[in-house]
């Protein structure tokens, strides 16, 4: 995945070189603060080279909805606060369902104007810091985030290589199958968990006394 992502970014840039600037940073996996140590590194760019323009962050797994950007500028042509929470929607297993924890959901400062005093924590989740005191919320558009939803993924894998090989489903079967897993419409059933073998509860660290009841 990050050969693709290379190659689709070096292709953004051969054909709008004025509109895009790469900053090449090795992510340090094992360090604790990576997350925040990373988002400092594009940070430090963005306080040297666009200070008072607003900067959007969508993160790798994030998606931004149609006329995203059209929408945010007019939004920002009429709210003054410095940072905004971005409205956020979350799937979660497939395309067809999403996180219901919250009647919504919102991505903290990921709207914000660069100023000089900003920073990130150096910690896994951090949290735009600087002179604002509060932010306010923008749902003029939404980030889609889709890292709970890495199965839909395989099965758009799965689905071309059947519809490349396969020799005995039909090319509308295997939309069909397609489409019932993207957006869980799968014939599916629950059974009891103390039936599921002890190597997979093993795999993933359950303890099988904890769910013998539920």
């Amino acid at each position: 995945e990050d050969i693709q992502t290379r190659a689709k970014l070096d292709e953004w840039m051969t054909k709008h070189p004025d509109k895009f600037v790469l900053i090449e940073r090795k992510y340090e996996k094992e360090h604790m603060g990576a997350n925040g140590r990373a988002r400092n590194a594009y940070l430090s760019y963005l306080m040297q080279n666009h200070k008072g323009d607003f900067c959007l962050v969508c993160d790798p797994d994030e998606i931004l909805d149609e006329k995203g950007i059209k929408n945010i500028k007019d939004f920002l042509a009429e709210n003054q606060e410095a940072a905004f929470n971005m409205h956020m929607r979350h799937f979660i297993g497939s395309l067809g369902e999403e996180d219901s924890v919250a009647e919504m959901h919102y991505a903290p400062s990921r709207l914000f104007r660069i100023e000089d005093d900003l920073s990130y924590g150096e910690v896994e989740h951090p949290v735009l810091q600087g002179s604002f005191r509060t932010a306010g919320l923008c749902k003029a558009s939404t980030l889609w985030h889709m890292a709970y939803c890495s199965y839909v993924f395989d099965i758009k894998k799965r689905y071309e290589n059947h519809m490349a090989k396969s020799n005995i489903h039909t090319k509308e079967y295997l939309k069909s199958w397609r489409d019932a897993h993207y957006f869980a419409q799968y014939p599916k059933k629950r059974f009891e968990l103390s039936e599921i073998p002890e190597v997979i509860l093993k795999y993933f660290n359950i303890d099988k006394d904890r769910y013998y009841f539920k």
